[in-house]
């Protein structure tokens, strides 16, 4: 997990926090006040963090409510249709790419769409991912997010 450090130079900035995690050095914003791990990639180590003051605000406002709840309700509310062949629209694609594709995306309930990891495992993707290269987590990851949370960041780490 990350350590609070000091700063590199020896001068804090205001509103800034460090903090060291797997080698490498992260300067956080105050406002910032989960930094979470989610693993290694190519491009380093790969965290996770919530402005909570502004997810507040959005709340406050409805906006997620307002927006994207009644919108899966009226989906969900439709009478059930066959729909339509992926390759009716994409008829040059590989027939294993239409079925992931089809899997990953277009269930409105997350609970029934495949998780990354098994999408990896899919025919079409498996050839792409080495697993060797870009291992998964070593810590389980927990990205749920509690926006009553007032507790300092020193405090959670």
């Amino acid at each position: 997990m990350a350590t609070q450090v000091d700063p590199p130079n020896g001068v804090k900035n205001q509103g800034k926090h460090y903090f060291s995690m797997w080698q490498t050095l992260f300067e956080i914003d105050t406002e910032y006040v989960s930094i979470t791990p989610i693993g290694r990639g190519a491009s380093g180590v790969v965290c996770s963090s919530v402005n909570t003051e502004r997810l507040k605000y959005i709340h406050s406002a409805n906006f997620l409510h307002r927006d994207l709840k009644p919108a899966n309700r009226y989906v969900e509310s439709l009478p059930y249709s066959q729909g339509i062949s992926f390759s009716r629209f994409y008829p040059n694609s590989h027939v294993l790419a239409l079925i992931c594709f089809r899997r990953c995306s277009f269930l409105t309930h997350p609970s029934k769409r495949i998780s990354v990891t098994e999408a990896l495992q899919h025919p079409y993707l498996a050839p792409l991912y080495d697993p060797s290269s870009n291992p998964p987590a070593e810590v389980p990851i927990d990205l749920d997010v509690d926006v009553d949370e007032d507790e300092d960041l020193g405090a959670l780490l």
